[in-house]
Formats: structure tokens, C-alpha cells, sequence
């Protein structure tokens, strides 16, 4: 077999992926309650200022930086028609998942290609990417540069060698934060990762660098105070907890059947799954008596409603929250994964949580950053990738039933 070589089989996931991501868009479809749509609707008239100057404040219409709406504006200097601007958008979208192939393809250089293409696709079938596609938000471009930013990362960090390469991979990285502003935890990681790897008069100025790269953003901020001042957190950090490690329990799960279903046990040890399970009990409790019911309804999520529409209590998703505690121990078993990932998961604490905010930056993590032994059946086997592909193109058609949603108004 090439492992250079990209298959039929990978060339039919993508050009299905991408039928899937059009015939979307072709019936303006939207997560639940139209948030995204209702989002691109609130935030034109700010795209049709920013045609007049950049300097507006943006804080009437959004509390996210101008980068993304200004980019709108100049394609809408071309093209007239808002949704024409939209098809745009959608069609850049497309880079996305080609990006984080050549990720995957610079991080596993002597893994199959076409196994890594077919990885790669399974960005085009979040509902988060197809949603933001469809309705030119801003979670779209800001992957596009944290994809850019990885591959240069990844380009330098092969013989740290080419500082270019280095100083290429910050910008991208901090064009991704002048997107949306809670990126500013991945650059921060990427400096953290840094500090260990090169010597401290490189270090230094790549500090300055970015000092330099935050200036505008600093200046914008003290120019428009509101941008931060207006932001509404959930007030409480383990409402926070509670909500986000249950609501990655849908990336966690296939990631541990398909291991099972392949027969991949020497990774899943008993003993490791009853301490991880005693620990996760005892962490419930703690969380679970500092936790805020009457406030969980902002921000609870999928499984806090169907929890309550099932038993007519939320027993579902304390179960859901101990059992994923434990998986995520087992998955991401190294001190640098599960520092990486609860920091995401403490840092996205809006009083609003959504689906949105974990994809596609798992699979990025996951796939590019962890230490996880998790994934190595998916990078030596096309079954199990196909696999994971097919799971998450139903969890995309489930999505867009809305299902229990109108359950919960009948």
C-alpha cells in the first residue's frame, strides 16, 4: 500500500461531506432556536459599518473583536446580496478540514494518508461547523487560522529550526484571537510549550513578538471597554464543570466503542477504571454541592434537558457527567492532556455554553496534541475511521432534527 497515496474511499467521504455541507445550506439550517442565524441577522448592520470605518464600536451589536465582521465587510464590497456573502463564507469553509489534514499529514509522517484524509473529514460533519458555514460565523475563520497556526507550529517544531516558521505560527495564532477572544488560551498554551523548548533570549523575543501582536487588541479594548466588561460568565465555576465535561461526552464516547469494538484492551485497564471511577465520584459530590440547579437551565446543554424530559429529574446527567469524569481519566491519562483540557474546559464559562465552543477544537487536540492511546486505532485503521465518521454524520442528522428540543415543548 502508498501511504502517500489518497484513495477513492477518502476522495467519497469528502465529496459526500461537502454535498452534506451545500444541500445545508440550501435549506438554511440552523442549531436550536436559530442561534446562528439570529446571530448573523443581529450582527450585519455592524458588517455594514465597518464598510465606513474600522473603528466602530462594536458592542450594540457583538461583544466579539471586529477581525471576522471585517472580513465580511470587504466581501460584501464585492458582493451586494448579504447571502451571497454567506455562500462565500461557506465556500472558504470548505479549507477547514483540508487544513487539518495537512496537520495531521505533518504530524504523522509515516502514517497512511488516506487514513489521515478520512480523520480529517470529520470536521465537515459537525453540526458547530456546518451551523457557523452556513451563517458566515466567526468560529469558522477562527479554525482557519488555529489550523494555520498548528501546521506552522508543526513545521517548525519538526528540527525547531526556520524561526519564520515560529514567528508565522503566532500571528496565525493571534489573527485566531482577534476572532474570538477565548482563542487566547490556546496561544497561551503554545508560549507555555515554548518556554521548555527554546533558550531564554528566543523566548524573550518571542514574548516581544507577541506583545507587539497584542497591541491593537489592547488599544481596541481600551477604546471599547465594553467588549470585556459586558461579557456575562456563568457566575459559577462548577455549573461550568458540570455543563462542559458532559456535554464532550459526545466525542468521548465513540472514541472508547470503537477501541472496544476492535478489540483494543490493552489500553483499558480495570484497575485504572475503578480509581478513576472512585475519583470522579468523589469530585461529583464535591461539584454537585457547589453547583447552582436553579441556574443550570442557561447554560446545562443536551443532556440536562433530555435528563429532565426522560426522568423528570436530572439523575441522567449526574450519571453521564461521573461516567464521562471517568472516560476522560482514561482517554487523556498523561498530566499535559488533562492540563490542556480542563483549562479549555474551566476558560469557556459564558453564562450561555454551547455545543459550538468544543468542535472542532477536540478533534484538534485530540488528534494533534495529546498523548492519548486512544487514537492510534484510528490513524492505523480505515475501518475505525470510517467508523467515527459515520457516528458523527448521525450525531449531525439528530442535531438538525431538533428532536429534543420538540420534545420539550410538547
Amino acid at each position: 500500500m502508498n501511504n502517500n497515496k489518497i484513495n477513492l474511499s477518502g476522495y467519497i467521504i469528502y465529496i459526500f461531506s461537502i454535498i452534506v455541507l451545500l444541500t445545508s445550506f440550501y435549506f438554511d439550517v440552523d442549531g436550536s432556536g436559530t442561534p446562528l442565524s439570529g446571530d448573523f441577522r443581529d450582527t450585519w448592520p455592524y458588517v455594514v459599518k465597518l464598510k465606513e470605518s474600522f473603528f466602530f464600536d462594536p458592542s450594540p451589536w457583538t461583544l466579539h473583536f471586529p477581525l471576522h465582521y471585517f472580513f465580511l465587510s470587504r466581501l460584501n464590497f464585492i458582493f451586494s446580496d448579504p447571502n451571497d456573502v454567506r455562500l462565500i463564507f461557506c465556500l472558504i469553509s470548505l479549507i477547514t478540514p483540508y487544513l487539518f489534514y495537512l496537520c495531521l499529514k505533518t504530524k504523522y509522517k509515516n502514517k497512511n494518508n488516506n487514513i489521515l484524509f478520512i480523520i480529517s473529514a470529520i470536521i465537515f460533519l459537525t453540526p458547530s461547523y456546518i451551523y457557523s458555514a452556513i451563517w458566515a460565523n466567526d468560529n469558522n475563520l477562527s479554525y482557519i487560522f488555529i489550523l494555520l497556526g498548528v501546521y506552522f507550529f508543526l513545521k517548525y517544531t519538526e528540527k525547531f529550526e526556520q524561526d519564520s516558521k515560529l514567528y508565522i505560527s503566532f500571528f496565525f495564532l493571534a489573527l485566531a484571537c482577534y476572532s474570538r477572544q477565548y482563542y487566547s488560551v490556546f496561544y497561551a498554551f503554545f508560549l507555555i510549550f515554548f518556554l521548555k523548548k527554546t533558550d531564554y533570549k528566543k523566548y524573550f523575543s518571542l514574548l516581544v513578538y507577541s506583545a507587539l501582536l497584542a497591541l491593537p487588541g489592547v488599544y481596541f479594548l481600551y477604546k471599547f471597554p465594553m467588549l470585556y466588561s459586558n461579557l456575562v460568565f456563568s457566575g459559577n465555576i462548577f455549573n461550568t464543570i458540570f455543563t462542559n465535561v458532559v456535554s464532550i461526552f459526545i466525542y468521548t464516547l465513540p472514541i472508547l466503542l470503537i477501541n472496544i469494538f476492535y478489540g483494543n484492551f490493552k489500553i483499558i485497564k480495570i484497575k485504572n477504571i475503578l480509581i478513576y471511577l472512585v475519583l470522579s465520584l468523589f469530585l461529583f459530590f464535591i461539584i454537585f454541592l457547589m453547583h447552582d440547579l436553579n441556574t443550570m437551565g442557561q447554560n446545562g446543554g443536551i443532556f440536562f434537558i433530555a435528563s429532565k424530559l426522560i426522568f423528570g429529574n436530572y439523575l441522567l446527567f449526574y450519571i453521564i457527567f461521573i461516567i464521562n469524569f471517568t472516560l476522560i481519566l482514561l482517554i487523556f491519562n498523561n498530566k499535559f492532556d488533562l492540563f490542556f483540557l480542563f483549562s479549555i474546559l474551566i476558560v469557556i464559562s459564558g453564562i450561555i455554553t454551547l455545543q459550538k465552543y468544543f468542535e472542532p477544537l477536540f478533534f484538534i487536540f485530540f488528534f494533534l496534541f495529546s498523548k492519548s492511546k486512544f487514537k492510534d486505532i484510528f490513524l492505523d485503521n480505515k475501518i475505525a475511521s470510517i467508523n467515527l465518521i459515520i457516528y458523527h454524520f448521525l450525531y449531525y442528522i439528530i442535531a438538525i432534527s431538533d428532536v429534543i428540543y420538540k420534545f420539550s415543548f410538547i
